[in-house]
């Protein structure tokens, strides 16, 4: 895996397998957030995850509820 910095952009380049595992440990966040009732912090890592995958021509973006990430909701 190789971390670049250009100005305030940051660029990872990982293998297939790398980003596989980075997936599975996503996966392990989110079952932990809904295990504790974290509602945000769930909403927050599939706007991540979302982010993440932006231009990934196979991703499907997870809905997440208008307002569910403003300041002062949930």
């Amino acid at each position: 895996m190789t971390y670049t910095l250009q100005g305030e952009r940051v660029t990872l380049e990982m293998t297939r397998d790398q980003f596989a595992r980075l997936t599975i440990m996503m996966g392990f966040a989110l079952g932990q957030c809904l295990r504790t009732d974290d509602r945000k912090m769930f909403y927050r890592w599939l706007q991540f995850i979302n982010d993440l995958n932006a231009t990934n021509p196979n991703f499907t973006p997870y809905e997440i509820p208008a307002g569910v990430l403003e300041a002062g909701s949930l």
